[in-house]
């Protein structure tokens, strides 16, 4: 019964870990995946393989078993390849989007004959392979390097390069049934039928001491170590990424996400996954820009061309045009180190020293994590004189493709948007005909192919969210000539002169339009029933957010470094909270408590199994125990321990009283021995680790 007991123990193990390995995968790529279809494939997955553990006694047996089953589901997937390719497409784009601001790789890749918006096959077929082997390894062979080497191995990637930590919940689950079948080794090898109580035990402790630290550090937010950074600097010098890329404008954009697919627009999941926080002396709602994008074709946005970047005016800030009167300083503290600066409106200048890149965004070029910026508070008062530049906007900022703007022109005679005679007019009444369109809804269904978003949007759709309001706004004032432009970044209600949290629900989309005479205005044609975000708790199944970019690098068209002002910096909020610390904490306790425990219990089992029972039995273990001492000190073993051994596990005959004393004698002297020539080091690891 008590073998039983811990066989359903690891059944249960091997199943968690691998549905919490997905979990974190899916959570720190935000990647969109159907958490019904993963469970119910993965429960049948682990089903299957533990049957065929426990139940497949021969060695042949089982392989031949095994090899049935992986070859039936190669067949079912070759049946699905095209959907496979496709998925595996939005996978590397998922992993891509995050690697992309630390390498010089592109943010996405199409290699697929259509796009997909999930990973439901690809998790899948990953949930296959890890209960393959969690099962075997756990079940069958009831070792835990294979299983456990193959959870850290899928976990490093959400920490050494990513910002997005994987959600804590899975995350805890990993560690405590890794500790807890760490510290349960030895009973699984010599004396499985206590494994699955002692298993219980050290879970339960685990998990209160999670609870504990819980209760005392808050996980609200995630910070990286020095050590991931430092081991990112390693890697770049180490394959010399970058080395020349701050001198080409197409590694600039390789760094961001510099076009934004709206053809895969869909129904929007919120996660709630901290990102920065903000502080302002006056509270209200805040916009703080992150990417401009100026050029809309084919259902797309996108950043500058090259062309269109070789054209803008030499040593040109386009980030400094406006002047206004009363001004504030708003402070700002990311979760991790980006190389884009997030810039509230209409800024003056930074505690932090950055780079415009060309009118795109602010490069970080110290890569700092607190910063503030100075900016008015009221409307502009006067524009910079900026003929160059004027021209300039009027070129790249009006251009549609002639069908699109013959459509939304049509579209404005319909709804008498033409009758405007100034400018501020013409964007009052676009502003009031977009935002009244539909209804705001995260849940707006996806466009249908073959359509153009903004003139599908208007016509047809019933609802949408910022991403259909800013496109149709911008696309429309571009049909009726007013520069305009599609801008990311976040949009939060900061309260006064305290910290506001910003999640990636805060992500927004907006428009700026163009006036000669004030200059890029900020407008916001997003119905007024919207408001910022709240946070919301994680889930497995997301689908990602129209978000700012992470990162960029410098550019390399000649612009001044705006100078660095000393007006105090963001005095940042006092944190000792964070999941690296949460977990140190966690591990560090736990393993003072479960080694205590195991040093205990393993010398407990050790005394009864020398001391009680059979003489044969009694003289296999206590020769276990000579073994373990031995691999330890490289010693001989003398012939007549070894004729002993052989006579209790080979023959018929009866261990003597004598014999066992023997044996005993041998074990005392050689533990004895061993601990004599050992440093004091090693004789803690000894005692406490390998409870010798």
């Amino acid at each position: 019964m008590k073998e039983k007991f811990s066989t359903a123990i690891n059944c249960v193990s091997s199943y968690l870990l691998t549905i919490c390995v997905l979990w974190c995968l899916a959570s720190s790529f935000e990647i969109n995946v159907n958490s019904v279809i993963v469970l119910a494939s993965i429960t049948i997955f682990s089903g299957v393989f533990c049957l065929l553990s426990v139940y497949a006694k021969k060695g042949k047996q089982f392989l031949v078993s095994l090899g049935v089953i992986g070859i039936v589901f190669v067949v079912m997937a070759l049946l699905s390849i095209n959907s496979v390719i496709s998925q595996v497409n939005y996978l590397v784009n998922c992993i891509l989007k995050f690697y992309s601001t630390s390498f010089p790789v592109p943010t996405t890749v199409k290699f697929a004959s259509f796009f997909d918006n999930n990973a439901n096959i690809i998790f899948v077929i990953l949930g296959f392979l890890l209960s393959a082997i969690n099962t075997i390894s756990l079940v069958r062979a009831k070792r835990l390097i294979p299983s456990a080497l193959f959870c850290v191995i899928c976990l490093i990637p959400c920490f050494v390069l990513v910002y997005n930590p994987p959600a804590i919940v899975p995350l805890i689950t990993i560690i405590t049934i890794l500790i807890s079948l760490y510290f349960t080794a030895f009973f699984r090898k010599f004396s499985f039928g206590y494994h699955g109580t002692v298993f219980i035990s050290v879970a339960c402790i685990v998990l209160i001491l999670s609870i504990i630290v819980y209760s005392l550090i808050p996980v609200e937010n995630y910070k990286r170590f020095g050590w991931q950074d430092n081991l990112l600097k390693a890697t770049e010098k180490l394959f010399d990424f970058g080395s020349g890329g701050n001198s080409d404008f197409d590694a600039v954009l390789d760094s961001i996400d510099k076009t934004k697919n709206l053809a895969e627009t869909g129904p929007l999941e919120q996660r709630g996954i901290k990102t920065l926080e903000v502080k302002s002396p006056k509270g209200g709602n805040l916009y703080l820009k992150g990417v401009a994008y100026a050029n809309y074709n084919e259902n797309e946005w996108s950043v500058l061309t090259d062309e269109q970047a070789e054209s803008f005016p030499e040593n040109f800030d386009a980030y400094n045009l406006t002047k206004g009167g009363e001004t504030q300083s708003v402070d700002i503290l990311t979760q991790s180190k980006h190389d884009i600066l997030y810039t509230p409106y209409y800024p003056i200048d930074s505690s932090a020293s950055f780079k415009p890149v060309y009118d795109i965004l602010l490069a970080n070029n110290d890569g700092v994590q607190s910063y503030d910026f100075r900016c008015y508070t009221d409307f502009y008062n006067y524009k910079l004189d900026t003929p160059e530049y004027d021209k300039y906007v009027e070129e790249i900022y009006t251009k549609l493709p002639d069908s699109t703007k013959e459509k939304m022109l049509k579209i404005a005679e319909d709804n008498n948007l033409l009758t405007g005679e100034s400018p501020d007019e013409i964007v009052n009444n676009v502003k009031a005909f977009i935002s009244q369109k539909g209804y705001y809804s995260l849940n707006t269904e996806k466009m249908p192919d073959g359509e153009d978003f903004p003139v599908w949007f208007l016509n047809e759709a019933e609802s949408g969210y910022c991403v259909h309001y800013a496109t149709s706004a911008t696309v429309m004032l571009r049909a009726l000539g007013i520069p305009a432009r599609y801008v990311t970044g976040y949009y939060v209600n900061a309260k006064k002169n305290e910290w506001t949290k910003v999640t990636s629900d805060n992500a927004h989309a907006w428009v700026e339009y163009y006036d000669n005479s004030k200059g890029w205005v900020m407008l916001e044609a997003t119905p007024s029933s919207f408001e910022p975000a709240t946070n919301i708790s994680e889930d497995i199944e997301t689908i990602p957010a129209t978000k700012p970019t992470a990162t960029v690098a410098p550019t390399t068209k000649p612009a001044p470094t705006q100078s660095v002002s000393n007006n105090g910096g963001a005095e940042a909020p006092k944190k000792t909270d964070s999941v690296s610390t949460y977990i140190i904490l966690i591990s560090v306790f736990t393993a003072i408590f479960t080694l205590i425990i195991r040093y205990h219990l393993i010398k407990s089992l050790r005394k009864k199994h020398f001391n009680n029972g059979k003489y044969n039995i009694r003289a296999i273990y206590i020769y276990r125990y000579i073994e373990k001492i031995q691999k330890l000190s490289n010693n001989v073993l003398p012939d007549r321990i070894s004729e002993i051994a052989n006579k209790a596990k080979f023959s018929n005959h009866r261990i003597s009283r004598e014999e066992i004393d023997i044996l005993l004698s041998y074990a005392t002297d050689a533990k004895d021995e061993l601990y004599r020539n050992s440093s004091k080091i090693k004789k803690l690891y000894y005692s406490v680790i390998k409870a010798i």
